[in-house]
């Protein structure tokens, strides 16, 4: 049940659309019907005519994008288009024969649901676009052979059982006379029409889904021109066919009044000329009879009265020809008496030449005054030898008028009485096309100018406000609702420049807030520990932003129990990520790494501890680099701990060097970590230069980066500078070579250096 339930391609594309797509599959199977391209013909060895069915495709369309259903219903409308045009206005006697409902409204029925179901099962999901391609030519098959099968066998029933609905037994025999074509030649022509049927067909079809598939996948990217320019297209494409359809009705109408009139009015004239030339002969009967020759004194128009009387007609005929005025004939008691039309026999009775049918046909449109639909081909053969019996089957129109005796017959096939109509449909159009072209191109042109091109220089402004140029003003013109829109844009950035401004205010305020209780945490009086002579240390800190993710601290720790603090704890970190997020672990971080050194835990645990307890709740997964160290500075000792933060600069002797030793991993990832202690001897005059990354991976102008070399070239150029001149030292090399570029980081630099060592008076001997 679900393949009957299917709902085509176009099953999400909302009501509109498909109700869109339904009109133009009934548009287009009316405009093949009524402009007599529906069965287009295909021309067989023999004379013969195979037809190609191009009224399956806007039911295998409407089939594959509207669904099983919309198939079905589309193709009943279709098929009851196609009958009425039969009966309406037929294009030849096989419309009017194989025209029934049977064949038109139930099997186009069928085969649009048909052809839901195939459709159904070819598009089915997990395959290929290649593959649905394949399936969807197959199923295009099936429908055509159904189609051409069940049409071939309601002809062999019709012709079997030798009755036509709405045939006389002329046009019947017109249609279905067998003596010259084999029923296995009809069913070869079936055969012919099947191949062709499916070629178009699964050609139609494929290219369908194709493009549908292609702008279902880009439907959400197609710009506004390219959507006027499809509407434009579809619409400029209905227009013109339902114009096209209502010009060949109207033409075909109005040259049928036109032919009929002139038929008529041939028929009056001549009933005239009849009428004249009895009473002349009459006139002059009594005068022939006694002196049984022709008087001088009569004019040529007397004369030929007179003559009647041997030759009734006389040359009434003469500059007739079929090409003008097409089977002109006198009769007289059903008996040809001169005609135009060679085929025609004189003196033969037109029932025994064209059959009773004609005969009676000719007899009502004398009582009746009307036009008679007859056969020609068939009756009239357009060969000498009369075998063009099934493939023409070409209607024509028979008057007749009666004068006395005599009786005039003009018939007209439907090639001769619609004469005029492919030069004025031509015409018409190419004056529709180019109309609707010049419509089409004015109306893209006022659509680009008046909305696309205003909506573009709207969408041009709006992306510089939103790229945060807020002092851009829209100013799009032209209508009243451009003009609202532009007022209502602008009183809105205006409101959101005054809330940011106010946000901005108050962040500020909150971030100088933050900066300075940051601030307040890191160590800002220099020289720290005035009391003591041992070492000198300075630091700074210099954030990216108001508030940063680096850190640095120092602080006396407890020597041990019973002894007064001779050590001094120093700190250089920097966290993962800027602003006020790292502002929080920095201080989190900080403490905690304070707090374990200052409780006597050894360098060790103290950073270990440190690193649980960051993990601990880190659902941000933040972490921290950290280089901690423990100055012994009565002896000149140092324990390092190197949590994969960078390598400080060690100066001994005047000489610079890395310490590259590294303990484990930054802190806050893996809890569970241990941490490895270093340790080197200090001696009076030694420096250490502690930093973070937004040192030695500051860029400039060019994207270069600072790097270790410069660092250590400037340490080297300053080795006899105290803490504070070489800090600053690197700060000013560092400001010159970033010059105006935005600082990227924070850069954070701690400097210590030993200055007096009591147990290192042997220093000199080293």
């Amino acid at each position: 049940m679900r393949l009957f339930r299917w709902n085509g391609m176009l099953a999400d594309a909302g009501h509109l659309p498909r109700m869109l797509v339904g009109l133009v599959a009934v548009v287009l199977a009316t405009s093949f019907t009524f402009m007599e391209l529906g069965f287009a013909g295909i021309p067989l060895p023999g004379g013969q005519t195979a037809y190609l069915v191009m009224q399956l495709l806007p039911v295998a369309g409407a089939a594959l994008l509207l669904g099983t259903l919309g198939g079905a219903i589309n193709g009943l409308v279709t098929g009851a288009i196609m009958y009425l045009h039969s009966l309406v206005m037929p294009l030849n006697l096989h419309e009017l024969a194989l025209i029934t409902p049977l064949s038109s409204i139930v099997l186009l029925g069928f085969c649009g649901l048909l052809s839901g179901v195939l459709f159904a099962l070819s598009l089915r999901k997990g395959r290929t676009p290649l593959r649905h391609c394949l399936a969807l030519a197959v199923s295009c098959a099936v429908v055509a052979w159904v189609f051409s099968i069940a049409f071939s066998a309601n002809a062999l029933l019709q012709m079997n059982h030798g009755q036509a609905a709405g045939l006389s037994g002329a046009e019947f025999a017109a249609v279905f006379d067998t003596s010259d074509v084999s029923v296995s030649e009809r069913l070869g022509e079936s055969v012919l029409q099947a191949c062709a049927d499916t070629l178009v067909l699964a050609a139609f079809i494929v290219l369908t889904y194709l493009l549908i598939e292609r702008l279902l996948r880009l439907k959400d990217d197609i710009g506004m021109r390219e959507a006027f320019s499809l509407a434009i297209i579809a619409v400029v494409t209905l227009a013109y066919l339902v114009t096209a359809t209502f010009n060949f009705v109207t033409i075909t109408l109005r040259e049928r009044d036109r032919s009929e009139a002139s038929v008529r009015s041939e028929v009056n004239y001549l009933c005239l000329q009849l009428k004249g030339l009895g009473e002349r002969a009459a006139t002059f009967n009594g005068l022939a009879q006694s002196s049984g020759m022709e008087p001088a004194w009569m004019t040529d128009s007397d004369l030929a009265a007179y003559r009647m009387l041997s030759d009734p007609v006389g040359d009434l005929l003469e500059g007739y020809t079929m090409q003008e005025t097409g089977t002109v004939a006198i009769l007289s008691d059903g008996t040809i008496l001169t005609t135009d039309d060679k085929r025609l026999s004189i003196g033969e009775k037109v029932s025994d030449l064209l059959g009773a049918d004609i005969a009676d046909a000719v007899e009502r449109s004398v009582q009746t005054g009307e036009l008679q639909r007859i056969p020609y081909e068939g009756i009239l053969a357009s060969g000498d030898d009369g075998t063009d019996r099934y493939g023409g089957a070409q209607i024509a129109y028979l008057l007749a008028g009666r004068q006395g005796n005599y009786t005039v017959m003009i018939i007209e096939p439907a090639s001769m009485f619609f004469k005029n109509r492919p030069d004025m449909m031509r015409r018409e159009a190419a004056q529709s096309l180019v109309l609707l072209l010049v419509v089409s191109a004015i109306v893209w042109h006022l659509l680009n100018s008046m909305v696309a091109k205003r909506i573009d220089e709207a969408n041009e402004t709006l992306g510089h406000i939103t790229a945060g140029n807020l002092d851009e003003r829209l100013a799009v013109g032209g209508t009243h609702e451009f003009k609202t829109l532009s007022a209502g844009i602008n009183q809105t950035v205006d409101a959101l420049q005054g809330w940011i401004a106010e946000a901005e205010m108050r962040m500020a305020s909150e971030l100088a807030a933050a900066r300075a209780i940051q601030e307040s945490t890191l160590p800002r009086t220099f020289p720290p520990f005035p009391e003591i002579n041992e070492f000198d240390v300075y630091a700074s800190m210099d954030p990216a932003r108001e508030v940063g993710g680096d850190f640095y601290d120092f602080f006396l720790v407890d020597g041990g129990e019973g002894t007064e603090a001779r050590k001094l704890g120093f700190v250089v970190a920097d966290v993962s990520g800027k602003g006020v997020p790292a502002s929080l672990f920095m201080m989190k971080a900080k403490a905690l790494i304070r707090d374990n050194m200052e409780s006597g835990m050894g360098l060790s645990d103290s950073v270990a501890n440190a690193n649980r307890q960051l993990c601990e709740g880190n659902g941000a997964d933040m972490f921290v680099t950290a280089w901690v160290g423990v100055l012994d500075y009565e002896t000149g000792h140092i324990d390092f701990v190197n949590a994969g933060h960078n390598p400080p600069l060690l100066c001994q002797e005047g000489t610079w060097e890395w310490l590259r030793k590294r303990s484990g991993m930054p802190l806050g990832l893996f809890d569970g970590l241990s941490y490895k202690v270093f340790s080197f001897d200090c001696y009076a005059g030694d420096k250490l230069l502690l930093y973070t990354d937004g040192v030695t991976e500051a860029f400039n102008a060019q994207e270069e980066q600072y790097g270790e070399e410069r660092l250590e070239a400037v340490a080297k150029a300053s080795t006899s500078f105290a803490p504070r001149e070489l800090l600053e030292a690197v700060r000013q090399d560092l400001a010159a070579y970033v010059g105006g570029a935005e600082q990227s980081d924070d850069i954070t630099i701690l400097t210590l250096e030993v200055d007096s060592v009591p147990h290192l008076a042997t220093f000199a001997s080293r």
